[in-house]
């Protein structure tokens, strides 16, 4: 354990190294932040248009942005999407930074089915722990001959295993919130790429409600 942690430290302090500007100020016992600051290089590694590396203001900005996002604190979210690589890039850092987790995408692809989907949710639930799925609504990426709904993939994830994780609809749409809750989901999400804070707040308030009724 002892070494793990010295190793994590380690590349924490590698990060930063390449990461800041001479003089930043940064504190190094401020291993927190250098953790995140890791973490979230990462999971941002290879992101279309993103830089690795934030720099260590943006990781204390962020930082800012989920107070109050305290129960989300290391769980495990997935979200399923027709795209996640654009999801990705405009959730991942607010998302890493409230639950201090690497954030694990489940893709609709042109050729898939509903069952397929399903098949894949299961793959990953059954090998990763996840404690939160975020589904969208319209699961049409370019390509495909059938649009597929996320309500009904909850019913079918549902109607195969009720044990599952906690489900939240996550749509840009903002009036689905009563169909998924009918199709066994437990919240419903505004997708606002435009406000990733926002919308992270969002998840926190339902994960905490969830929480709070166990």
């Amino acid at each position: 354990m002892l070494l793990t942690k010295l190793k994590r430290r380690e590349e924490c302090a590698q990060m930063v190294y390449i990461s800041e500007l001479p003089n930043s100020g940064i504190i190094a016992d401020d291993w927190d932040i250098c953790e995140l600051q890791l973490l979230l290089a990462k999971e941002r590694l290879g992101l279309f248009h993103m830089e690795a590396a934030l720099p260590h203001k943006v990781i204390r900005q962020l930082m800012t942005d989920v107070r109050g996002c305290d129960v989300l604190q290391g769980a495990n979210v997935c979200m399923v999407d027709d795209y996640p690589e654009i999801m990705r890039r405009a959730f991942v850092n607010h998302l890493v930074a409230a639950t201090g987790k690497s954030f694990p995408t489940v893709k609709f692809e042109v050729d898939d089915s509903s069952d397929d989907l399903v098949r894949k949710i299961f793959e990953h639930i059954d090998s990763v722990r996840t404690d939160l799925i975020l589904m969208d609504f319209q699961l049409f990426p370019i390509g495909a001959s059938k649009e597929v709904y996320g309500t009904e993939v909850v019913k079918e994830l549902r109607r195969i295993r009720n044990n599952i994780p906690p489900i939240f609809g996550f749509s840009t749409s903002t009036n689905l919130q009563e169909d998924f809750i009918e199709a066994g989901a437990q919240g419903f999400v505004h997708k606002n790429t435009a406000n990733p804070k926002g919308t992270v707040r969002s998840i926190a308030q339902w994960y905490g409600h969830i929480k709070d009724t166990q």
